[in-house]
């Protein structure tokens, strides 16, 4: 009867924005209450009601809220939420050394995939709500791994207003503590999803790939230095070649804990990140993964990887593809490819999915958010808190572009995939630039 009751009272609640409302965003910090959105803790068969961190270190902002959203349709009463969530659910670098900030714009509610659906959960939900609901989760962009599993359902009440249940679930992967070398890929089939551990190879396994990794302007810049040559801010010609490869193990592996699994554009996000913080740029500052962005270019052939197609004259949606393989051939020659690449990744005929990689600027500074920002440390104590880990960024804090330790760097990653074969291999060449030209 009391949760009929509380539900009842969340229903009447008026979406135009009051004093009351101002008030209630001090008084009610466990809440999410802005113009259009109503959102209170409600614990339900779902999980538990929903809490924020009180203290810096405490934790991460999870459970179930009950309320209201407006909007025109489903997605747009959701957007309404999304930049609530901005700074409470962030990036995941699974480890590495980086800036987990995410500005709203990078984060939207989509409809899951019909092998994404969970009925148990959905039976819940709707039962919760009283009628049919929508689902919807929250995603970043193309492989980006995120801090949170996010899931809301809606229910229309009266015109605009929907009856909405939100689920946040923080993701505790295995990797929280130090970079990840093995990962489960949740990949989807007609019996569903199924889960496969993908490993990363040892580089020492491929010489020539790896020979390919060493610094080949060391030689020019001691000579320089040697001379006693100006220094610069950044060698123009500086060229950073990393190259990572991943490959799926045999077996059938252990099942992964709740969230634990990511996709396979999630992996090759990741290792680009991780790529970059083995730089010298980013020895010992944060790498900005929000301006890391993946692009899924398409399929491409054996006989394309190699060069056995024309470089020009090509169709306008091939460009990118054939522009990718291109640029991978001026650091990997044919022989190198054929002998120690193909063997792993086509060793029969097929195709092979084509991604790149490159650092976009971000127009404004990563959101902070609401609740992140409130939760600053107010003492000693609090600052180094034994639940803190200084190996990120806090979480109150943001890069701005002066501290962005890859503001004078353009990237260029190419990955190769065959998801089927089980291999990867991942591409990446950071270059400085003419900090005048910027």
């Amino acid at each position: 009867m009391a949760a009929e009751t509380a539900v009842a009272e969340v229903r009447i609640r008026p979406l135009e924005p009051t004093l009351e409302d101002a008030s209630h965003r001090q008084a009610e910090p466990n809440s999410f209450i802005e113009d259009g959105v109503c959102l209170r803790p409600f614990a339900c068969a779902l999980s538990s009601a929903g809490r924020h961190p009180t203290q810096v270190g405490s934790g991460r902002s999870s459970g179930a809220w009950r309320g209201s959203l407006s909007g025109g349709g489903a997605i747009a009463a959701a957007s309404r939420l999304v930049p609530l969530l901005a700074g409470i659910v962030q990036l995941d670098g699974c480890g590495t050394l980086a800036e987990a900030g995410l500005s709203a714009s990078s984060l939207q509610f989509v409809k899951p995939a019909q092998w994404e659906e969970e009925d148990e959960a959905n039976a819940k939900a709707e039962e919760i709500l009283a009628g049919a609901a929508s689902k919807l989760k929250l995603v970043g962009q193309c492989g980006q791994i995120l801090t949170h599993s996010v899931k809301l359902w809606l229910t229309r009440h009266s015109g605009n207003e929907f009856d909405a249940l939100l689920v946040l679930q923080p993701l505790q992967r295995h990797s929280a503590k130090a970079p990840s070398t093995s990962f489960h890929i949740a990949r989807p089939s007609p019996m569903g999803l199924v889960t496969q551990r993908w490993e990363e190879v040892a580089m020492i396994e491929l010489p020539r790939l790896l020979r390919l990794t060493m610094d080949a302007s060391a030689d020019r810049r001691t000579a320089a230095m040697s001379q006693s040559e100006p220094k610069f801010l950044v060698d123009e010609e500086e060229e950073i070649v990393k190259i990572s490869c991943w490959q799926r193990t045999e077996g059938v592996p252990a099942k992964p804990a709740s969230g634990e699994a990511v996709s396979i554009e999630q992996l090759l996000w990741y290792s680009i990140v991780a790529s970059l913080s083995e730089t010298s740029p980013c020895a010992e500052a944060a790498v900005p993964m929000q301006r890391v962005e993946l692009s899924d270019e398409g399929i491409a052939t054996r006989e394309e990887l190699l060069g056995e197609v024309p470089e020009h004259d090509v169709p306008k949606e091939d460009a990118p593809r054939l522009a990718s393989l291109v640029f991978l051939r001026q650091f990997v020659n044919q022989e190198v490819i054929e002998e120690e690449v193909l063997p792993r990744l086509l060793p029969a005929s097929g195709s092979l999915r084509i991604f790149s990689a490159q650092l976009i600027a971000i127009a404004s500074q990563p959101a902070i958010g609401q609740f992140a920002s409130q939760n600053k440390p107010k003492s000693l104590d609090d600052l180094f808190s034994d639940d803190l880990d200084f190996r990120a960024p806090m979480p109150w804090t943001g890069l701005s572009k002066e501290e962005d330790p890859l503001r004078l760097h353009e990237l260029t990653s190419v990955c190769l995939l065959n998801e089927s074969g089980g291999f990867a291999m991942c591409f990446h060449c950071l270059q400085g630039v003419d900090p005048l030209a910027r």
